[in-house]
């Protein structure tokens, strides 16, 4: 048995045994994504794409003066989130798989997502790993410091350090968020490959590719900074990160987005993530209009660096209590001249 798969039977062993079945939580959702090429798809992209690229169902519970929970993805068939929460000194101890405190757009929930696509951050968010975290909230913030490592199936680096620190602040413009964020990732000389793909990666391809890059060390960095006012949203990131090996290559990113909630109440700000609308009455309840543009440079096997600028808009409508859809446009032009446009339809179910 692998040292991952002793994880999760020692997380589900802990749980069941702490918590009745008469204190369990269950609640799950599923994502259909649909999305079309305007016009002639450049090459590595495909011209259509119609899938349920998440099927998630969730358990969880109390867990003394903590809790726990473990997803599973049916589409993608991999544990997502198996983790435990306890208080400890102050804070909170995180023990498990868990998203990796880097970068907003990247934490923020499949459920409460901004906009179909990502903006740009796939090769540098860090995703879901294993490992030990502890958070501890300040005056008007926060700060987090992970250990972690691979994944369940067995993927990422070695070992890795990565925090992540935020503040808020009230002024007579809105609501300030600041942040920035930190990972430092060794790896038994990884092939890493830097690519920008689609949502429906699988099978629209990819973007924009900077190849297979050998490396042993790979730093992550970033800046925060967003402001909302009543029903409107400004959140940007820099995003950068540097992988050293046998020669270092470096990436960056950087996005601006504006969001205008004109039925329903704004985005709650919640743990340094600006999270779903609240409901309010009526069948479509929430809606939620973004734009957004994005600017990426990624390293090249060969040296140098591949760049892509795009543009996205996007609607939101919140229907009834258990349906979400996300209407998205995206035109990307890289550098070479290619051009691509994209239209994304999803439609949530969740419970």
């Amino acid at each position: 048995m692998r040292p991952t798969r002793s994880w999760l039977c020692a997380l589900l062993a802990l749980a069941s045994a702490a918590a009745p079945c008469s204190e369990l939580e269950f609640s799950g959702f599923a994502h259909w994504d649909a999305a079309e090429v305007l016009g002639e798809a450049p090459d590595g992209l495909a011209e259509s794409y119609r899938d349920w690229p998440r099927i998630r169902l969730a358990a969880g519970g109390a867990l003394g003066d903590g809790d726990w929970k473990l997803e599973y993805d049916f589409a993608a068939e991999v544990v997502t989130d198996a983790l435990v929460r306890v208080p400890l000194a102050g804070g909170r101890l995180l023990l498990g798989q868990f998203k990796q405190p880097l970068y907003m757009d990247a934490l923020i929930s499949d459920r409460a997502a901004l906009m179909i696509e990502p903006a740009g951050n796939g090769p540098f968010a860090i995703g879901r790993r294993l490992g030990v975290s502890y958070q501890r909230s300040l005056d008007q913030g926060r700060w987090q410091a992970a250990l972690y490592g691979r994944n369940f199936d067995d993927t990422g680096p070695d070992v890795a350090l990565a925090g992540r620190a935020y503040r808020s602040i009230e002024s007579r413009l809105g609501l300030w968020h600041l942040g920035a964020g930190l990972a430092l990732e060794r790896h038994d000389d990884a092939r890493l490959r830097f690519r920008l793909r689609p949502e429906s990666r699988s099978l629209l391809g990819h973007w924009a590719d900077g190849g297979t890059l050998l490396a042993d060390r790979v730093r992550r960095h970033g800046l925060e900074l967003a402001l909302q006012r009543g029903p409107w949203l400004l959140q940007s990131e820099w995003q950068g990160l540097r992988a050293s090996g046998d020669a270092s290559r470096s990436g960056r990113n950087a996005y601006l987005l504006g969001a205008w909630t004109l039925r329903g109440e704004p985005r709650t700000y919640r743990d340094g993530l600006f999270a779903l609308a609240g409901a309010s009455k009526g069948a479509i309840h929430t809606v939620e209009v973004l734009l957004r543009g994005t600017h990426t440079r990624l390293p090249r096997m060969v040296g140098g660096d591949i760049s892509q600028s795009s543009f996205g808009a996007g609607l939101n409508l919140g229907i009834g209590a258990h349906a979400r859809v996300q209407l998205n446009l995206s035109h990307a032009r890289g550098e070479a001249s290619d051009e691509a446009e994209l239209i994304g339809l999803r439609v949530e179910l969740g419970f």
